[in-house]
C-alpha cells in the first residue's frame, strides 16, 4: 500500500501528537456535481515560533507527502486594536477523517484511551511543546527548590485520568490531575521526580527553539550542584 495511505506506528504517533496539541482538524462534506469529504489539518503559531512550525511542516511532508507551504500573515483583532504576526500551514489528507473519529467527540478535542495509546515519545514531545510548560518552585532565598511539568489539557476528569494512565502504564511516569478553576477543566502535572523521567523521555525530540520548555530540569540540577559546593 502506498506510503500516503498507510502510516507506520511512529508516523501515526507523531500525527496524533500534533492533533492532540495545536493541530486543528476540519472534516466536512463538499457539495457539488461530485460531492466528496474534505479532511484537513491546520496548524497555526505565533511568528516567534516559525522555526518550530517549519519543523512540523517538514515532518508532515515526510509522512504524508505533498508540497504544502508555510504562510505568514497578520491576524487583526479590531476590538482589541491589536495585530499579531502569525504563521501556519494546512494539509489535506484522507487520514484525518479517521484520526478525527478517535481524537474528537461532539465536535471537541477528546483525549481517548485509543488516541493516547497511539502516541510515541516523539508524538508526546510535540504535544508537550505545544501545550506543556515548565514550572519552578522557589524557597525563601528565591532559590529553585523543586520543579514541575504541566500539560494544559483543559479537559474532563475522565480524560485527565486517561492521560495519567497512559504515562504510568506505558512509561512508569506518574502524572497527577489538577483543576483549573478559571477554565472549569482539568490539567495533568508531573512533580520533580516524575519531571526528570518525563524530560528524559522527550528530550531527544525537543527542537532547539523549544528547549526552554525543559530548561527547568537543568536549572534545578545547576542549583543542586552549586549547593553541594558549599
Amino acid at each position: 500500500m502506498p506510503k500516503e495511505t498507510k502510516m507506520n506506528r511512529e508516523e501515526r504517533g507523531i500525527m496524533v501528537g500534533m492533533i492532540l496539541g495545536d493541530g486543528c482538524l476540519n472534516v466536512r462534506q463538499i457539495k457539488g456535481t461530485t460531492p466528496y469529504i474534505k479532511s484537513e489539518m491546520r496548524i497555526v503559531h505565533s511568528y516567534r515560533q516559525i522555526d518550530y512550525l517549519n519543523y512540523k511542516a517538514e515532518l508532515v511532508r515526510k509522512i504524508l507527502g505533498g508540497k504544502h507551504t508555510v504562510s505568514i500573515y497578520n491576524h487583526v483583532i479590531p476590538k482589541l486594536g491589536k495585530t499579531y504576526r502569525m504563521c501556519g500551514f494546512s494539509k489535506s489528507h484522507k487520514c484525518f477523517k479517521a484520526l478525527k473519529k478517535i481524537t474528537h467527540r461532539e465536535g471537541k478535542k477528546y483525549f481517548s484511551s485509543q488516541a493516547l495509546g497511539m502516541l510515541t515519545p516523539h508524538g508526546i514531545a510535540i504535544w508537550y511543546m505545544d501545550d506543556g510548560s515548565a514550572g519552578r518552585n522557589h524557597n525563601k532565598l528565591n532559590e529553585i527548590s523543586s520543579v514541575y511539568s504541566t500539560i494544559s489539557t483543559y479537559c474532563t476528569e475522565i480524560e485527565a485520568q486517561n492521560i495519567c494512565d497512559l504515562f504510568l502504564e506505558n512509561y512508569g511516569i506518574r502524572f497527577r490531575i489538577g483543576y483549573e478553576r478559571a477554565k472549569h477543566s482539568h490539567i495533568v502535572r508531573a512533580n520533580t521526580k516524575e519531571t526528570h523521567q518525563f524530560v528524559d523521555l522527550i528530550r531527544p525530540f525537543i527542537v532547539p527553539s523549544m528547549e526552554y520548555k525543559i530548561s527547568h530540569v537543568q536549572d534545578l540540577k545547576e542549583h543542586e550542584h552549586q549547593t553541594t559546593l558549599f
